[in-house]
C-alpha cells in the first residue's frame, strides 16, 4: 500500500469514526437537555452534568478506537433465530453480553456499556433483556420491557445492539450467552459476560444455588448449545458498587472486576419516584426517552395527572 492510499484509508476511518460518534453524542445530548427541561426547578442538574461528562469522555475514547481500527462496531452478529445469517469478519469479534431486566433502563446500564467498550476495546455491547421471572413481582411483562429497551438502545447504534433471545423464555443470562454464540458458529468471537459483583460467586450465599462463575464454567465444560472453544471464548466482567474488590475466586475463566460509575442508580429507586414516593430529582438517572415511553404507555401505574399532582407540577415538557 503506497503512502497516498494509506493516508486516504486513515482519512476515511477518521471520517467514519467522527460520523458515528457525533451522531450518538447529538442524540444523547438531546436526552440530557430534555430531562433537564423536565426537571427544571426540581433538581437533578448536577447528576445530568456528571452523566454528560462521562458520556463525552467515553465517546472520545471510542472514537479513537474506531479511527485506529481497534474496534469495528459496524460489524454485526446474529442475535436471534429469525435474523439472517451474516458473513464472518476476518478477525475475532470482541463482544460484551449484558443481561438486564431493564425494569426500566437507566443511565448506569448505558454508561457501563460505554465504559466497558472503551476500556476492553469491545466491538459491540449486546443487551439481553430478560424474559419472565417469577421471583420479581414488580417486573413488567417481557414484551413491554423489550420494546422499551429497543427504544433507548437505538440511540447508541451501532455501538450497542439489542437481542430478543430471552423474550419468550425464562433462561438466565449465563445460558443466553451460549445461545448467542450458537447463532454465530462461523464467526470467531471473544465474548465477555457482564454482571454485577453481587454475582461474583460460585454459589449464591443466600440461596446456595449456582451463581455466575459456576454457571459459566458448567457451560464451557459441558459445551452447551454446541459451544466450540476453537471458535469462541468466554470471559466475565463484574461491575462493582463499592471500593472493596470481592475476594478472588479460583476459576479457569478470565474474570475482571471494574468499578461502576461514581454515583448510585437502580431501577427500584426510579420506580419509587414514578409512584410519587421519592424526590423528583432522582429521575435524572432515567433517560428522557425511557421516561417518555413510560408516561405515554402509562407504565408502572404512572398516569400524567397523578404523577404531576404528587409533585405539584402541571405540565409535561417535551422536546418539541
Amino acid at each position: 500500500m503506497n503512502t497516498q492510499n494509506l493516508a486516504d484509508q486513515l482519512e476515511r476511518a477518521a471520517d467514519q469514526a467522527e460520523q458515528i460518534v457525533a451522531a450518538i453524542a447529538h442524540r444523547l445530548s438531546l436526552e440530557l437537555d430534555s430531562m433537564n427541561a423536565l426537571l427544571d426547578g426540581f433538581g437533578g442538574a448536577d447528576m445530568l452534568d456528571m452523566i454528560g461528562t462521562e458520556i463525552g469522555s467515553q465517546l472520545t475514547t471510542i472514537r479513537g478506537l474506531i479511527e485506529g481500527g481497534q474496534i469495528v462496531p459496524q460489524f454485526n452478529s446474529r442475535l436471534s433465530q429469525e435474523a439472517p445469517h451474516l458473513s464472518a469478519c476476518d478477525r475475532p469479534l470482541r463482544i460484551g453480553v449484558f443481561p438486564t431486566a431493564a425494569n426500566p433502563f437507566h443511565w448506569m446500564h448505558l454508561l457501563s456499556g460505554l465504559k466497558l467498550m472503551a476500556f476492553y476495546k469491545l466491538d459491540k455491547v449486546i443487551y439481553v433483556i430478560a424474559g419472565s421471572d417469577y421471583r420479581k413481582p414488580d417486573l413488567l411483562p417481557a414484551d413491554i420491557r423489550h420494546r422499551m429497551g429497543q427504544y433507548i438502545l437505538r440511540l447508541f447504534s451501532p455501538l450497542f445492539a439489542y437481542s430478543p433471545i430471552a423474550l419468550d423464555n425464562a433462561l438466565d443470562g449465563e445460558t443466553n450467552i451460549f445461545r448467542i454464540l450458537q447463532l454465530n458458529p462461523r464467526q470467531k468471537v471473544d465474548a465477555f459476560y457482564i454482571a454485577g459483583t453481587d454475582h461474583y460467586y460460585r454459589y449464591n450465599p443466600e440461596t446456595g444455588s449456582p451463581d455466575t462463575i459456576q454457571k459459566l464454567e458448567i457451560g464451557v465444560e459441558g459445551k452447551i448449545y454446541g459451544y466450540d472453544e476453537r471458535m469462541h471464548s468466554i470471559a466475565a466482567i463484574f461491575l462493582g458498587r463499592g471500593e472493596q474488590a470481592p475476594n478472588r475466586i479460583d476459576t479457569f475463566l478470565n474474570t475482571q472486576c471494574v468499578q461502576r460509575m461514581p454515583f448510585e442508580a437502580s431501577s427500584t429507586s426510579i420506580r419509587k419516584v414514578l409512584a410519587g414516593n421519592d424526590t423528583l430529582e432522582k429521575l435524572a438517572i432515567l433517560p428522557y426517552s425511557v421516561f417518555w415511553y413510560i408516561w405515554r404507555m402509562a407504565l408502572y401505574s404512572l398516569s400524567c395527572t397523578c404523577f404531576w399532582k404528587a409533585y405539584g407540577y402541571h405540565g409535561l415538557k417535551t422536546r418539541g
